[in-house]
């Protein structure tokens, strides 16, 4: 969420998200890609509501954390923060992927919030490449940070996620949890 305290808008265009240089009077923007620091864009996703998956290992797009298109011949910073909880405890556990445009690469790393556990995450991650991470029934903060190269074809970059074993017991990613990306190339 980005919050401007202003009186008049300026310039830009609030309903196609093109806003390059406004003031809005004590307005809130949600979910919004933006035009700002020096031209690049900004985009910002968070989970509107906490969302489970129980007993299974197949894959689902998050419903919330989708970028929208990413330009062809760009590079974004993605730094991805969730908070989740898997009620089979330590069976269960989580894997997670993203589903990034033909011919991109994504380069990640990451690291528990709440521990000084590191996550088993390759350097270099093609599209749809799983990532798994150690869950408890308690609620754990991990963060992944990278970047992604688009090539030639434009598209977006679509977290995914399910259990890493199919147990009776549900995997939560929480409401709030984010995914930021800023394009810098």
């Amino acid at each position: 969420m980005v919050r401007f305290k202003s009186r008049v808008v300026t310039e830009g265009n609030i309903a196609d998200n093109s806003v390059t240089a406004a003031k809005i009077l004590d307005g809130t923007i949600t979910n919004a890609k933006m035009d700002v620091d020096e031209g690049h864009n900004i985009d910002v996703k968070r989970k509107a509501a906490n969302e489970a998956v129980n007993n299974s290992t197949a894959m689902q797009n998050d419903n919330d954390l989708v970028s929208a298109s990413l330009a062809a011949s760009t590079v974004w910073v993605v730094d991805l923060i969730i908070v989740a909880t898997n009620a089979g405890g330590v069976t269960g556990d989580a894997n997670f992927d993203f589903t990034i445009p033909t011919g991109a690469t994504l380069y990640v790393g990451g690291t528990y919030l709440d521990t000084a556990d590191a996550l088993a995450v390759p350097t270099s991650v093609g599209n749809q490449n799983t990532i798994g991470v150690g869950m408890t029934s308690v609620d754990r903060v991990f963060r992944i940070a990278g970047w992604i190269e688009i090539s030639t074809t434009a598209g977006t970059c679509q977290l995914r996620w399910a259990q890493n074993v199919a147990t009776v017991g549900d995997l939560t990613f929480r409401k709030n949890s984010s995914m930021l990306l800023r394009r810098v190339a």
